[in-house]
């Protein structure tokens, strides 16, 4: 079973890894030639930029899969998974509202990116997975 984020236990490990360190390494380039921060600062916000980018992200993921299961009647439900997303969100707002000018705009960005890597990564994964059912 699936019990931790081993190479073995994760689909296109390595392109999984780069997903991540892709996403926040192009976070804080991007917050270092548009805010020119540094330091700390950079690291927080980069942290919170990315972290609202899954965010948003699995907030979507799970809405769509929650309507899948309702809509096969399903009695399987993530609505606990899709409210406790939803929390973390409002967080992310507040944390970014705090820290960032214009938070919505970088948001924006982020989310952006973050959609171009996942593309090319759920592409990734398609290939392992069409490898591993040959």
């Amino acid at each position: 079973g699936f019990e931790d984020y081993k190479p073995v236990s994760v689909l296109a490990p390595l392109d999984s890894y780069r997903y991540l360190q892709r996403l926040d390494m192009r976070i804080s380039r991007y917050l270092q030639d548009s805010l020119g921060l540094a330091g700390r600062e950079l690291k927080y916000a980069a942290y919170l930029l990315v972290t609202y980018a899954i965010e948003v992200k699995a907030d979507l993921v799970y809405s769509a899969y929650q309507d899948q299961l309702r809509a096969a009647n399903s009695p399987v439900s993530v609505r606990a998974i899709l409210a406790e997303e939803e929390q973390h969100l409002a967080e992310m707002h507040r944390q970014l509202a705090a820290t960032l000018p214009n938070w919505q705009e970088h948001g924006a960005w982020a989310c952006a990116e973050e959609n171009r890597l996942c593309d090319t990564w759920l592409d990734k994964v398609e290939e392992t997975i069409e490898k591993m059912a040959a």
